[in-house]
């Protein structure tokens, strides 16, 4: 007498299957959106040094601005003596920038992030921004998958550490 159906093994062997296939495509898609939210970070990293040595070399007018357009393409544009150099879009949809200013975290919009550097001292600039007296930014996160890269901004002296 033949049975029709499955046996229990065979039910187990084919969950057990499809289990490991859904856990290697999940972990493959967060590798994915996390190399894509480190190049972010390492990119805004590097713009904030060029930022600085631009800024502290060369006439006023030197800042970097950090802005997320409507389709969610984190976009960069560097400016010297005020005047747009390179635009570059340094993250996509698959990351997240957030910025904190006096201790809450805003994420990065259209209106985006002001960052420029003094010349005689090095230090953070953050007044094209039009927050409060004396608001500064004291870190920028990038978010991307199941990784969070974070650099930590030192308004005083215009250092930055990338962790993450």
């Amino acid at each position: 007498m033949k049975s029709k159906g499955f046996t229990l093994i065979e039910l187990i062997v084919t969950i057990a299957i499809i289990g490991i296939c859904v856990f290697l495509v999940s972990l493959s898609v967060s590798t994915i959106f996390s190399s894509e939210a480190k190049k972010c970070a390492y990119d805004i990293d590097a713009l904030l040094s060029q930022t600085k040595l631009s800024a502290m070399s060369k006439e006023d007018g030197v800042y970097l601005w950090l802005t997320c357009t409507d389709s969610g393409d984190i976009v960069a544009n560097y400016y010297e003596k005020n005047g747009l150099v390179s635009q570059d879009t340094i993250g996509g949809t698959r990351c997240s920038v957030f910025y904190t200013v006096n201790g809450h975290d805003t994420k990065l919009d259209a209106t985006g992030i002001y960052i420029s550097f003094h010349r005689d001292t090095g230090a953070f600039d953050f007044s094209r921004n039009g927050w409060e007296s004396g608001a500064v930014c004291s870190g920028i996160t990038v978010v991307g998958g199941s990784r969070t890269y974070a650099l930590t901004l030192v308004s005083s002296t215009g250092a930055h550490k990338l962790e993450g």
